[in-house]
């Protein structure tokens, strides 16, 4: 039995010191020695190009790195569950977003980004926390509509303008940040998040919300200030809302 507990305790250091080795190995060459792409071809359980599930690697903070793209080592990187590439430059993502099935945050913000995040950011069924905020995005796929396990949105400083119906989908969104965007209206679906309790739509090119704002019974924060909308309007929305600390 003895024998058997210190064959587990053994295993299991091993495993942290392949992981801690593998980490220095790609800091090195990524940060250091500026290559990229250095393990294309790679296998992993017959997958070419497959992600590697290294034990205890969960969290990888790339941020402000001066990334230009989104770096292939992190590619290999399966099971991460939060991933930071805050602050760099990185001008755009490719359908390998679409690989890393294990996150639950994931922070974008501070790059280059522009268009839409690919549709296979849907597939990301785990994701609890995105953060795409100051960037340049144009436009939200309607597959964001497929983050069953949402709560925290972040889209904050872009140039939005544009919401897919889908993101009356978001059933446990709880947080959404739009503010800084240029929004003059919103679909009805947008009424329809059902469980969302902090609303920031500050500083966009809203002139007057509609009655379905009523809807939105378990709001406690909404923000409106820096908008074009009336005080008429305003103390509607607070006739439809008694409950929500309104920031106007």
């Amino acid at each position: 039995m003895q024998l058997q507990k210190r064959g587990q305790r053994g295993f299991a250091l091993l495993s942290v010191l392949l992981a801690v080795a593998i980490i220095a190995f790609l800091t090195y060459y990524f940060y250091f020695s500026g290559n990229s792409g250095i393990f294309t071809g790679i296998s992993n359980g017959g997958q070419q190009n497959g992600p590697l599930k290294i034990p205890g690697v969960k969290n990888l903070d790339m941020s402000s790195r001066g990334l230009d793209a989104f770096p292939d080592e992190a590619k290999l990187l399966g099971g991460l569950q939060d991933l930071n590439l805050s602050n760099n430059r990185i001008a755009g993502l490719t359908t390998d977003i679409g690989r890393f099935t294990d996150l639950v945050t994931l922070n974008l913000s501070g790059n280059k980004l522009a268009g839409s995040l690919p549709a296979e950011t849907g597939q990301l069924q785990k994701l609890r926390v995105l953060d795409v905020s100051d960037n340049d995005m144009t436009g939200i796929p309607a597959e964001i509509g497929q983050l069953n396990s949402l709560e925290e949105l972040n889209y904050s400083g872009n140039n939005l303008n544009m919401m897919p119906n889908e993101i009356e989908n978001l059933n446990n969104l709880k947080k959404l940040n739009l503010s800084g965007n240029k929004y003059r209206e919103f679909p009805s679906e947008f009424w329809q998040i059902p469980n969302l309790e902090e609303l920031d739509i500050s500083n966009n090119g809203l002139t007057i919300l509609p009655d379905d704002i009523g809807k939105m019974k378990n709001l406690k924060t909404l923000n409106i200030s820096g908008n074009g909308i009336s005080p008429e309007n305003a103390e509607k929305i607070k006739s439809l809302l008694p409950n929500t600390d309104i920031i106007y």
